[in-house]
């Protein structure tokens, strides 16, 4: 990978041209995720849509049943913080567990938000021709 700044252009590629530009301002925390903190997430568009910027890039990351490397995205409408937390939950978890495709998460231990219950996920977008393979799976509220 020659950079950052150009892994993240093609895989969030899509993304910006469906739902607008990617904010450069990351949200994180003081103790980042490698050290316990939350996942670094950047707005998506105007709306309260959010994208992870760093899961991918680890190494301990499982490999989804796709075979990709990916991130999360949000298009929820819930608040900053519960975004935060619920994105947070769903990357420590992909550090050990295979996700994938269409796979329910019950967060109701870890997420404390009465809006955040169960979520599903969906493939939005995958990037790279050769291994690794890179993508973009979108976190959905179930009911």
């Amino acid at each position: 990978m020659k950079s950052t700044t150009a892994h993240y252009a093609r895989l969030f590629n899509r993304l910006a041209k469906e739902n607008g530009e990617i904010h450069n301002a990351a949200i994180t925390g003081i103790v980042g995720f490698s050290g316990g903190g939350p996942v670094s997430m950047c707005q998506v568009g105007e709306e309260r849509g959010y994208v992870t910027v760093e899961l991918s890039l680890y190494a301990e990351q499982k490999v989804s049943a796709e075979g990709i490397r990916f991130e999360l995205l949000s298009r929820s409408g819930l608040s900053t913080e519960t975004t935060h937390s619920m994105l947070t939950a769903i990357g420590n978890l992909s550090m050990n567990a295979m996700l994938g495709n269409g796979h329910t998460i019950d967060l109701t231990q870890v997420v404390k938000s009465p809006d955040v219950r169960q979520v599903r996920l969906q493939l939005y977008s995958k990037a790279g021709l050769l291994w690794p393979k890179f993508g973009v799976y979108e976190v959905v509220l179930s009911q």
